[in-house]
């Protein structure tokens, strides 16, 4: 005799529902937890431009880059050795220990 209560059709369903069903209880039991609880939620604080400095001219955008460029042609450009040249650098160094 078959003493089976369940038939196939039932325990399908039952092992794809139940899973599922899990799923959507933990969603919304996390998402729950994610959300305050009587709390405003803030508010993106206003952008405020600044106001030039008295000194300053904001029409005279040409002359300032002009005279940047000026400061920078008259100062002195200072190189930095390439990370290969370092290297070498140190192992003779270190030979020179040695």
């Amino acid at each position: 005799m078959n003493t089976n209560t369940h038939n196939r059709r039932t325990s399908t369903f039952a092992q794809r529902a139940v899973p599922a069903l899990a799923i959507v209880v933990l969603a919304i039991g996390l998402g729950g937890c994610q959300t305050p609880r009587g709390e405003a939620v803030p508010q993106v604080p206003a952008v405020q431009k600044a106001d030039a400095p008295v000194s300053h001219e904001l029409g005279r955008v040409a002359d300032r880059i002009e005279a940047e460029l000026a400061r920078q042609a008259q100062a002195p450009a200072t190189t930095f050795p390439s990370w290969t040249a370092r290297i070498t650098a140190e192992l003779e160094y270190q030979a020179q220990l040695s």
